[in-house]
């Protein structure tokens, strides 16, 4: 990840983005899908829900899309 500071430099009024340095958080992925599983386990942010049997699970369209390609195609 890289970490940028606004700065308002430019005569033109462009905001330009200066560089403060890379920070890398190797366990970044296990936390976002640990807080991704917490929110599909309350209900929040679901949108859509798999009927399997007579069973229902919530689930996020972007996950099941992001990991399947069938999912993918069907939510495109």
């Amino acid at each position: 990840m890289v970490l940028f500071e606004t700065t308002r430099e430019s005569e033109e009024g462009i905001s330009k983005m200066e560089s403060l340095g890379h920070y890398c958080n190797p366990s970044h992925g296990i936390s976002l899908l640990g807080v991704l599983n917490e929110q599909r386990l309350k209900g929040q942010l679901c949108d859509v829900v798999l009927l399997v049997g007579d069973q229902q699970y919530q689930a996020h369209k972007s996950i099941l899309a992001a990991c399947s390609e069938y999912f993918q195609s069907v939510f495109s």
